[in-house]
Order: structure tokens, then C-alpha cells, then sequence
């Protein structure tokens, strides 16, 4: 009786542990976005939010790494670069 008392607890602490702390708990997530456009020697920086909900802390890294964007364009003698960075996150 004592080995399945014993068992039952740690069966509850693993349980407990993986569902409510581990990698696999889908939250909202806040990303913060930084875009900045250069041409002609000129730059503007903008910067915002997005939110995306229903992801694990793994999906939340490998969004952040697809956010991350650098497009160069050319036309008529100028070239315009657009570089969007996602600068963090915030479970929501």
C-alpha cells in the first residue's frame, strides 16, 4: 500500500509539473515589431505589436524568427530596404 501511495504522488507531481510549467502550454503571445525603411540614405523607423494566440513557448521562438524580414527593392536608379526585426515577446 505504502509502494502505490508513493507512486500515486509522484505520478500527480509529474503530471502537474509537464501540464502547467512545461514548453507545451498554449498561451496569447505579444510580439513587438520594429520596421525600419531605408532609401536614399534616408531611414524611418516604425514600430508595433502583434498578437498571436494559441501557441506553445517553441511555436512563440520559431514565430519570432519567422517576423524577422529583410526586402530590398530597386527602381529607377534607387534602392529602397525594408528590415522588420521582432525585438521581444510577452505570454500573455
Amino acid at each position: 500500500m505504502k509502494k502505490f501511495l508513493l507512486l500515486a504522488v509522484m505520478a500527480m507531481f509529474f503530471i502537474s509539473c509537464t501540464s502547467e510549467g512545461g514548453l507545451d502550454v498554449k498561451a496569447c503571445w505579444e510580439f513587438s515589431i520594429k520596421t525600419t525603411v531605408t532609401m536614399a540614405g534616408q531611414s524611418s523607423t516604425a514600430t508595433g505589436t502583434v498578437e498571436k494566440c494559441d501557441l506553445t513557448e517553441a511555436e512563440a521562438n520559431n514565430y519570432m524568427k519567422e517576423l524577422t524580414t529583410t526586402v530590398t527593392s530597386s527602381s529607377g536608379g534607387y534602392t529602397m530596404t525594408s528590415k522588420t526585426v521582432c525585438t521581444g515577446k510577452t505570454k500573455k
